[in-house]
């Protein structure tokens, strides 16, 4: 497909502030023809970035005027987004991948469904070697990872040429670039422009924005679009800008570069005493020299290219025609960039990207697997002493308890640790749907399934110890079933952390709500107040609480086959009533009275109550006469639910709940704003 020409008439952009609109851009026209280099110059504040924005189709913000056409044609989506590609100010590559597989994931996700592995090789070969990269084929793109970890790779300079790789793979007909040379030294700088320029020779339309290029880099201009204030000041050959500005009164002093002057003249809103005297110095003179240009000849002459252009009457080519349909014949199909559609192949690729980030950034999953391990052993030394108590004697169950539910803790609050690597991947999915390279749904899949693996290797490394040492149930499969708890825990528990860091929009305010979320969960989990004590308002909350189920399913797999031995229970409370200052509990102080009392079985309720008083970690119901485990979780108000696999189904609805409330946060919330 070959693109002629790129034309605009008379774009207006209103920005909304403090409730109202405020205008930035003023009835800006333009023209560029294929084959040349534009570059859009001004000072900060200028407009420069919006303009190109809106030429790429990539602003999402403020209310738009006028009209952009390719060929005479209006854009569309799905023409526009395989014509051409956009270069951004900060490259949004993954720092765990190689030079070579940035472009191989590149290349899959932008480049035709029909082309071969061999040809997406060889172009990529092709790419490297006009930017100049072959010699950091293998090096890794680097930068700074998730936590604050550093990985050495590329440089600044190298990472823009990559950058430039990656929108050459397709070989689009306009490149949109900003800034490239921003923040690179003057030799990086003429590097990069040369190889845009080299790619306008090859028939390619280029615009860019650039702040104070250097003059070697002022050479490689055809087209200079100069603004101020919003405004066009001149817009034509790079050349004939001294010229005009000097048929204005501004003389360009000597020994004084092209683009310095340009930037001196039109800058205003600070003192310019030292500078020279014929400049503009407010929003007059900006406005009075935009309007001598927008009345001259030469703009006279753009006009009337733009307008011929927004005139065309004759019918688009079969190939827009396609492409803008949807129709994608076999010459031009490419990858599905719908925003919502699932497409296996980007699923696949994406799959690959994820697993190979998450094996490489060890800092993340090494960090959170020596974590899972290392609690888990803990836990397991301190209720290391359940081992070798009786399990038929209640007096255990509110250690049984207390360990359960502090496993329960640790599994929920532990992937709070990673919430900086969900929040760092949300800049890399904004600035690739951006580009249309995939869906939120392909994105997300293979990100839930890596996070899946990771999650339930932390659950067997915690778990698995925790349980050998305390002395928990394995029998009957009962290991199994609390690993299948624990992991079920462990990914609600991730989950939520990761639907915080979706929902808002930096990393402290997603903290809090994770804690927050956690929290509520904890005090409806049953254990610290009993689910019949709490008040309306507050037990419903048990429904959403994977607290409540995953504890009340650990509990049942623990005590729910247990049956208690009547003797151990009368011994226990022999044992109390021997204890009892039977003076103090009844008023009477006479020897004999202790004797008679030890002798009475009818006085076992007021026993109990004594072993109530005296041993407040020991629920009152506990000290009565409980046949099996079930008795007991009854009189706990452990007993909803009363089996273990409607806990499990109902951790699993929980969790497909925040999944699919995490990926409407993906699709709705994290679009890239402009």
């Amino acid at each position: 497909m070959m693109v002629q020409g790129l034309s605009w008439q008379s774009i207006d952009w209103h920005a909304h502030v403090d409730g109202g609109e405020q205008q930035k851009l003023h009835g800006l026209t333009g023209h560029i023809a294929n084959g040349q280099v534009m570059a859009i110059m001004g000072p900060s504040g200028s407009g420069k970035t919006t303009l190109l924005d809106i030429l790429a189709m990539r602003k999402t913000s403020g209310r738009i005027g006028g009209g952009v056409r390719v060929d005479g044609w209006d854009r569309c989506p799905g023409f526009f987004q395989r014509a051409s590609a956009y270069i951004p100010h900060e490259d949004a590559f993954l720092p765990t991948l190689t030079v070579f597989e940035s472009l191989q994931y590149h290349a899959q996700m932008r480049m035709p469904r029909w082309s071969t592995k061999e040809q997406k090789q060889d172009r990529i070969g092709e790419v490297l070697r006009l930017v100049g990269l072959r010699k950091a084929l293998h090096t890794m793109v680097g930068g700074v990872l998730p936590g604050g970890l550093s990985l050495r790779g590329l440089s600044g300079g190298e990472k823009k040429r990559l950058s430039i790789a990656a929108a050459m793979l397709p070989e689009p007909m306009l490149v949109f670039a900003d800034e490239p040379t921003s923040g690179l030294d003057a030799l990086s700088s003429v590097r990069i422009l040369q190889v845009l320029r080299d790619l306008a020779n090859r028939g390619k339309m280029v615009v860019l924005t650039v702040h104070q290029p250097r003059g070697s880099v002022w050479q490689l201009f055809d087209q200079l679009y100069l603004l101020s204030e919003g405004r066009l000041m001149y817009a034509g050959p790079t050349p004939g800008a001294a010229d005009w500005f000097g048929a204005l009164g501004y003389s360009m002093p000597e020994g004084v570069s092209h683009a310095d002057w340009l930037l001196d003249l039109v800058s205003i809103g600070f003192d310019k005493s030292s500078l020279q005297s014929n400049c503009c110095k407010d929003a007059a003179d900006i406005a009075a020299a935009s309007q001598s240009f927008n009345s001259s000849a030469q703009m006279a002459h753009i006009v009337a290219t733009v307008s011929a252009s927004f005139s065309n009457g004759a019918g688009p080519p079969s190939w827009m025609k396609n492409l803008c349909s949807g129709e994608l014949m076999d010459e031009v199909a490419f990858p599905n960039r719908c925003c919502s559609c699932f497409d296996l192949p980007q699923l696949q690729t994406l799959l690959w990207r994820h697993a190979l980030n998450y094996w490489r950034n060890l800092g993340n999953v090494g960090a959170r697997l020596s974590l899972a391990a290392a609690s888990g052993l803990i836990l397991g030394v301190c209720y290391s002493g359940l081992r070798t108590a009786d399990e038929q004697d209640p007096r255990n169950i509110p250690d049984r308890l207390g360990a359960l539910f502090f496993m329960c803790i640790v599994m929920m609050i532990a992937p709070n640790c990673t919430m900086s690597l969900f929040s760092a991947d949300r800049r890399f999915f904004a600035a690739e749907s951006a580009a249309h390279l995939y869906s939120p749904l392909s994105y997300y899949l293979p990100l839930a399934l890596c996070e899946l693996v990771l999650n339930l290797v932390a659950a067997l490394l915690f778990w698995t110890p925790l349980s050998a040492l305390s002395g928990l149930q394995w029998s009957g499969g009962r290991f199994q079933y609390g690993l299948l708890l624990c992991s079920l825990i462990q990914l609600c528990g991730a989950q939520i952390t990761n639907f915080s860091a979706l929902l808002l929009p930096n990393q402290e305010l997603s903290f809090v709500m994770s804690v927050a979320i956690n929290i509520c969960a904890f005090i409806t989990s049953g254990f610290l107040v009993r689910t019949t004590d709490m008040v309306f308002c507050v037990r419903w909350m048990r429904i959403l609480s994977p607290a409540k189920l995953g504890f009340q399913g650990l509990v049942l797999n623990e005590l729910a086959s247990v049956t208690f031995s009547p003797n151990k229970q009368l011994d226990a409370v022999s044992q109390a009533i021997c204890t009892v200052d039977v003076g103090t509990a009844t008023g009477v102080t006479h020897p004999s009275v202790k004797r008679w009392w030890l002798k009475q079985p009818s006085l076992r309720k007021f026993a109990a109550s004594a072993i109530a008083d005296m041993l407040p970690c020991v629920d009152p119901c506990l000290t009565g006469m409980v046949a099996t485990g079930r008795e007991a979780l009854t009189c706990l108000g452990l007993n909803e639910p009363q089996e273990i696999m409607p806990a499990v189904l109902g951790l699993l609805a929980q969790l497909l709940v925040l999944h699919i409330s995490g990926w409407l946060c993906l699709r709705h919330l994290h679009k890239e704003k402009r």
